[in-house]
Order: C-alpha cells, then structure tokens, then sequence
C-alpha cells in the first residue's frame, strides 16, 4: 500500500495509476465512502461532467449558426407539428 501527504489545504494528488483504474479525468466526479472502522473506498462517481460527454453531438448537424433573429423568427411562427 502507498502513502501520499495531505497539503495544507487538505488536498491530496491522485496519482496516474489511481486515475487510470478508475477511469477518471479532469471534471470526473469521485465518491469517498467511509466505514465506522476508519476505512475508506474510492470509486469513481456515477455521474460525470455532463458538459463534457455532450461536447461535438452536434457537430456537422446544422445548416448554420444560429441567432437571436432566426430563434425569434422560430418562436413567432409556433412549431410546425403543434398546428
């Protein structure tokens, strides 16, 4: 087992291979789980960066950018499957 220090802001530094096991990157979510026994787990989390996984999903997708002009447009004409 290896031991890292607590800096003075309470932080530690997962180390690579701690990271690569778990399958965590930057705006990964971790769960701690503590027993009454002074034990603990780590585990990756169950919900990750949202922002992240949805970045490129669209891309290639649209005809153009959008603007305030055209979504206002949009908005007053109604939605088309609603008439």
């Amino acid at each position: 087992m290896r031991t890292y220090k607590v800096d003075s802001r309470g932080r530690i530094t997962l180390p690579k291979y701690v990271r690569e096991h778990l399958g965590v990157g930057p705006g990964d979510s971790i769960e701690f789980e503590l027993s009454s026994d002074g034990k603990g787990a780590l585990m990756r989390g169950a919900s990750s960066n949202k922002k992240n996984s949805l970045l490129g999903v669209l891309a290639g997708r649209t005809k153009g950018a959008a603007t305030i002009d055209k979504d206002n447009k949009a908005w007053s004409k109604g939605r088309p499957d609603k008439k």
